[in-house]
């Protein structure tokens, strides 16, 4: 896909704190070569 399009995809899995953190972390170390992930905000939604 585009680099700039957004592509969106539903996860039904529902998440530990700790599985979601293992995510994170797992999504920033496969990610650091152009910078990782970096905390934003916190913010709440519903879709």
């Amino acid at each position: 896909s585009d680099a700039s399009e957004l592509n969106i995809l539903e996860d039904s899995t529902t998440y530990t704190e700790d599985e979601c953190q293992d995510l994170l972390k797992r999504i920033h170390e496969g990610n650091k070569a152009t910078g990782g992930l970096k905390f934003v905000t916190n913010c709440y939604g519903i879709i």
